[in-house]
């Protein structure tokens, strides 16, 4: 696993969106996780439970749409379909998987 910076991670995905059709029902979608910082919360929550797993169909990655939603799953598998963009927690980083 190779660590990378959100703008690194967004500007993949975005290149990918490009070339790709990006929608939900997509075959050609690529994944990635967004790990958060600890910090973010009063409780100590692992690795696992601060990373959420999103995909290149969210709105966020595709240009030119009027919305900017980023929905993702949480690796523990507790918070499905999580609105992360509504959140205002710090990135640690991101990785491809």
């Amino acid at each position: 696993m190779e660590k990378i910076s959100y703008s690194k991670f967004c500007k993949k995905m975005w290149e990918h969106g490009r070339t790709h059709n990006n929608n939900e029902d997509s075959q050609d979608a690529i994944t990635g996780v967004i790990v958060y910082k600890s910090e973010n919360w009063d409780v100590p929550y692992t690795e696992e439970q601060r990373s959420y797993r999103v995909s290149s169909w969210n709105r966020c990655f595709q240009r030119g749409k009027i919305a900017h939603s980023m929905f993702g799953d949480c690796l523990d598998g507790k918070d499905i379909g999580v609105r992360l963009d509504l959140y205002k927690w710090k990135i640690d980083y991101c990785y491809f998987d």
